[in-house]
C-alpha cells in the first residue's frame, strides 16, 4: 500500500502499514514527509521490503542514516521530482517545485556518492524515479543513466485495466500540459493537478480555506500528522483527478 499524504491517511498510518503487513504485503512504499519511524512500525514483518518516497539527496541521507543507526536499511528509494508529479509535491514550497536540486541526474548522482559513502556496496537501495516519466524513450533513459527502475502513474491509470472511474481517465487522458495548476493545497502542500471546474472553484476559495486549517504542535511528528480538520461541505463539485 503507498501511504496518501492526506491527513485521514496519516492519523491512521501505524495501523495502516500494520494491516498491510498482516494481509501480506511484500512491500510498504511511504511517503507524506520523512518516514523515520517506518522501520518500528514493519519489526515484527523483517520480510517486508521498506521504500520511502523522497526528492533529493539530503532527505534521503537523512533517511539512511538514521535507519541504518536501527540496524535498518531501505530495499529502494523512490525519487520522486515535484516539478514532474501529481497530487501532493516533496517540496516545503510552491516556489521551489523546480528547484535544480530535484533534477532527477543530480539526485541520482548524488545518491550513488552517498552510498559510497556510507560502503553500503551490494546492499544499497534501488533507486526509482518517479514524476513526469511517460514515454518508452523516457524509461530507456532514465535506466540507462543511474535509475534501477521507474515509477509510472498516469500512463497506467487510463488503461482499461485501471479500475478508476471512466470520468476520471477521460480528465486525464483530455488534458493538456497547459491545462495542469500548480498550487498550495488546503494541507498547505504544494500540488499539481488538472485544472477542473472543481479546482478552479477551490482555488478562489483557496486563502478562506488555508485560513481554517493550523498545524497543532502537540501533534506534529516529523511534519505529519499535524493538521486540524476542515469542511469541504461547501465545495460540491466533482473532485479534481491528479495527474
Amino acid at each position: 500500500r503507498k501511504e496518501s499524504s492526506a491527513a485521514s491517511d496519516v492519523y491512521k498510518r501505524q495501523a495502516l502499514v500494520r494491516q498491510a503487513c498482516e494481509s501480506g504485503a511484500q512491500a510498504i512504499v511511504m511517503g507524506a514527509g520523512l518516514p523515520m519511524d517506518l522501520p518500528e512500525m514493519t519489526a515484527d514483518f523483517p520480510k517486508v521490503a521498506l521504500v520511502p518516497i523522497l526528492s533529493e539527496a539530503r532527505g534521503v541521507a537523512v533517511v539512511l542514516k538514521k535507519w541504518m543507526k536501527k540496524g535498518k536499511l531501505a530495499d529502494a528509494v523512490v525519487i520522486e521530482h515535484p516539478g514532474h508529479a501529481g497530487g501532493h509535491l516533496g517540496a516545503a514550497r510552491l516556489d521551489d517545485i523546480h528547484d535544480e536540486r530535484f533534477d532527477f541526474q543530480r539526485v541520482l548522482t548524488e545518491c550513488h556518492a552517498l552510498f559510497a559513502e556510507l560502503q553500503l556496496g551490494q546492499d544499497a537501495p534501488r533507486l526509482i524515479v518517479a514524476g513526469g516519466v511517460g514515454s518508452h524513450d523516457q524509461v530507456r533513459h532514465w535506466l540507462a543513466n543511474g535509475a534501477d527502475g521507474v515509477q509510472v502513474g498516469t500512463a497506467f491509470a487510463v488503461t482499461r485495466e485501471g479500475d478508476a472511474h471512466e470520468n476520471f481517465k477521460r480528465v486525464l487522458m483530455d488534458a493538456d500540459p497547459a491545462d495542469l495548476a500548480e498550487f498550495t493545497s488546503v494541507a498547505g502542500l504544494p500540488a499539481r493537478a488538472v485544472a477542473t471546474p472543481w479546482l478552479t472553484r477551490y482555488l478562489r476559495q483557496e486563502k478562506t480555506l488555508q485560513a481554517g486549517t493550523r498545524a497543532d504542535p502537540r501533534r506534529c511528528s516529523q511534519r505529519m500528522d499535524c493538521l486540524t480538520p476542515v469542511s469541504y461541505t461547501h465545495l460540491t463539485l466533482p473532485t479534481t483527478p491528479y495527474v
